[in-house]
């Protein structure tokens, strides 16, 4: 039963940052093949709204999800007011878990670092949202270089 509990509170948390990181170099590509595969968007923008080539939809597209990587965090505006209750949690669990570990607490400190390690896992990337938005930064600058 808490092995079910554990999964029904993974499912509803945030992604891993890598999982996270992961999605967003992906859905380019995706959207290349899906651009190469299927000739559905290039026939209905040639139909009705501009001529243009298979290579320039993929193009423009790749850029404007470049762009919309790189305002990510103005995207994701601010933690709603239960996920920054978490994640003052979070950082208060970090300080004490420090000060425990400082003092020999040690049954203390493997208690706190195990409720510490479950709300990380809750809140995924946001947990270390600066980390992520840095890695997140860099995928964007890789993906216009790819453009030019």
């Amino acid at each position: 039963m808490k092995s079910l509990s554990r999964l029904l509170k993974l499912a509803a948390a945030y992604p891993p940052k890598w999982v996270f990181v992961a999605l967003c170099a992906a859905i380019p590509i995706m959207f290349c093949k899906a651009c190469d595969e299927t000739p559905q968007l290039i026939e209905f923008l040639n139909a009705y709204v501009f001529e243009c080539t298979s290579r320039e939809v993929m193009v423009w597209g790749v850029v404007i999800w470049a762009c919309a990587l790189s305002n990510i965090r103005s995207i994701h505006g601010k933690p709603s007011k239960r996920v920054s209750e978490a994640l003052q949690r979070l950082k208060r669990l970090k300080e004490l878990e420090v000060t425990l570990e400082k003092n020999g607490l040690l049954l203390a400190h493997r208690y706190i670092s195990e409720e510490r390690r479950s709300l990380s896992d809750n809140l995924g990337f946001l947990a270390h949202s600066e980390e992520t938005y840095r890695v997140i930064d860099q995928l964007s600058a890789v993906i216009r270089l790819f453009k030019r």
